[in-house]
């Protein structure tokens, strides 16, 4: 089973995402803000969906500081409603770290 981690905090995004995610071959884990999602990487997700703003912090800063660290993540995803330059710039600045711009 594939595992992927959403860390958003927009509950209308979480569920079309949850809907999307329906085959019995993915497992989609949900948090709220940063401190749920520190909680559920030791589920060793193989992806990540990452919210850029959140309640408790930045999600440039969550990918620095903890997934650019997991090992066993093949790949992270930024998701946005607002599109700003200086998120994709940074973004892009990040091998792994791609840019998902989900329209509003």
């Amino acid at each position: 089973m594939k595992k992927i981690l959403l860390i958003e905090d927009n509950k209308g995004i979480t569920e079309g995402l949850c809907d999307t995610f329906t085959e019995p071959e993915y497992e989609l884990l949900t948090a709220g803000n940063l401190k749920e999602a520190g909680v559920l990487l030791s589920e060793h997700p193989g992806l990540v969906l990452l919210d850029v703003s959140l309640p408790d912090g930045n999600g440039f800063d969550f990918y620095s500081e903890r997934l650019e660290k997991e090992k066993h993540l093949q790949e992270a995803m930024q998701l946005t409603s607002i599109f700003q330059i200086s998120h994709s710039r940074v973004s892009l600045r990040r091998a792994k770290l791609k840019w998902w711009q989900l329209q509003s």
